[in-house]
Order: C-alpha cells, then sequence, then structure tokens
C-alpha cells in the first residue's frame, strides 16, 4: 500500500461516525491529497456518536401542548333575599259574658223581667218597672253580644231595649196602642223584627237596632206573626192565616218572596199563641 493510502485508512474509519467528514474525505481521496488530521479524542469520538444516534432516530412526533384555557369567573348562585314580613298579630279573644238566663216573672205583683246565672244565683229584677214588662215568646231577648236585651212593655212605646244590667232603659217604637211586640234581634245584631198592629190587622215588620227606620216587610190584610230570623240573617220565617189558616212562611229581609212552605189544610206553626 502506498503511503497516501496508509494515511487514508483511520480518516476512512472516522467517516464512519460523521456523514459530513466522509463526504469531505471522500473528495480527498479521489483527489489524491492529503486528508487533514483526525482528532481522535474521547470528546470527538463522543461526539460523533451522539450525532450518529441522532442521524439514525426515527423523528418523533412532537406532543403539541394544548392551549391554556383562561379560567373563567364562575357565577356563584345568590339565594333570593326574603322580604322579611311583619309580624302576624296575634287574634285578640272578644270576652264572652258569664252565661246568664233572662226570664219573665211576677213575684214583685206584676210582670218584671228578671235575670240570673246560668246556676239559678244571682235573680235580680232589671225593669223595676209598675207597668208590665215581659220577654218575647218566640224570640231570643238577648242582643248576639250579650249587652242588650230587647223587650215588650206595657208603658207607652211598646218596645223597649236596656242593658244587661237594667240600665238605659229606652222606647224603641214610640207607639203607644200600636200593639208592638215580640222584639227579636238580626244575627248580626243591627236589626229588630216585630209585630205590630198598626196597620189595623198583625204584620212583620223591621227596624234598625236604634228604634229608626220602622217598615212594614209583609203587607197582606190577613193576620201575620210569629216571626224568626234565618241564621244568616237574609230570610225571615212567620205565620200567616192570608191562606184561610196558619203556614208558615219564608220571605227576603226585606219583605220580597213570601213563600208558603207549609201549604197544608192543617194549623201550622211553630209555638203556641200567646194567651
Amino acid at each position: 500500500m502506498s503511503g497516501a493510502n496508509m494515511r487514508m485508512a483511520p480518516v476512512i474509519a472516522g467517516c464512519v461516525a460523521s456523514a459530513a467528514l466522509l463526504a469531505t474525505l471522500a473528495s480527498a481521496c479521489q483527489g489524491g491529497e492529503e486528508a487533514p488530521p483526525v482528532v481522535t479524542s474521547t470528546a470527538a469520538a463522543t461526539t460523533a456518536r451522539t450525532a450518529t444516534q441522532v442521524a439514525a432516530r426515527t423523528p418523533q412526533a412532537t406532543a403539541t401542548r394544548a392551549p391554556t384555557k383562561t379560567p373563567q369567573a364562575t357565577a356563584t348562585a345568590v339565594p333570593p333575599t326574603a322580604t322579611p314580613r311583619p309580624p302576624t298579630a296575634t287574634p285578640t279573644a272578644t270576652p264572652i259574658p258569664s252565661a246568664r238566663i233572662a226570664f219573665t216573672s211576677d213575684r214583685d205583683g206584676n210582670a218584671e223581667i228578671y235575670v240570673m246565672n246560668a246556676d239559678g244565683s244571682g235573680q235580680t229584677n232589671l225593669t223595676n218597672n209598675p207597668e208590665a214588662d215581659y220577654l218575647s215568646l218566640w224570640a231570643s231577648a238577648w242582643s248576639p253580644d250579650g249587652t242588650k236585651i230587647a223587650f215588650n212593655s206595657g208603658r207607652p212605646g211598646i218596645i223597649y231595649v236596656m242593658n244587661s244590667d237594667g240600665s238605659g232603659q229606652t222606647n224603641l217604637t214610640n207607639n203607644p196602642d200600636s200593639g208592638d211586640s215580640e222584639p227579636a234581634w238580626s244575627p248580626d245584631g243591627s236589626r229588630i223584627l216585630f209585630v205590630s198592629a198598626r196597620d189595623a190587622n198583625s204584620e212583620i215588620y223591621v227596624m234598625n237596632s236604634d228604634g229608626s227606620g220602622q217598615t212594614n216587610l209583609t203587607n197582606n190584610p190577613e193576620y201575620d206573626d210569629y216571626l224568626a230570623w234565618s241564621a244568616d240573617g237574609s230570610q225571615v220565617l212567620f205565620v200567616s192565616w192570608r191562606d184561610g189558616n196558619a203556614e208558615i212562611y219564608v220571605m227576603n229581609a226585606d219583605g220580597s218572596g213570601q213563600t208558603d212552605l207549609t201549604n197544608n189544610p192543617a194549623l201550622d206553626r211553630w209555638t203556641l199563641p200567646r194567651e
């Protein structure tokens, strides 16, 4: 082997490590020129091997990082603010008068109106008048709130009202010799039914609780009496002889719609007549 070829041997070995060096050496060999000396230090060899390994690797796909999302503000649900309610007023109970019973008695020589407790104690004369005073036979004498009593009287005026202790006795009808009697409180206490013969025969009348607004409801030539309110105050029951015998009728509180309920040849009523 010529001297030039012997110098090429180490160069060829180095060419294996680097494609770039190999191309340079090949050019030198072909031209017969002397190749530059090859550095055979450890660092150079390491560099050559690393380059070879890099060149020989299959390119790996580079992972693309997903764009970082900008944190979004999270809406926090805010519960609705409750509107404060005013405190509920505690109902105040209306005082109920102690149970009492009103009745008529002639124990003092003439008819008077008395009151007593439910157990019979405390019997007291309320009217204390020389004329006859008596309660209705078929209607409640007590006002619905228990504070007043309506009654018939032989003194001028006929129908009176007083406080439940006997004070404030007041003439309501102020119609002497009219035959006014049997006062009956409406369920709400605002009106009083009564019977009157001021129109020459017995008729059903109504008035306000102070005696004003006295009005004939039945307006019939036959005898009408025995009155009573319906529970809601919208109607009035009464007895009439307009069909030739006593029948039970009903009418509206203003006197309209008078209707025979029993329609029977017998005598129909719900209490005995006054003797």
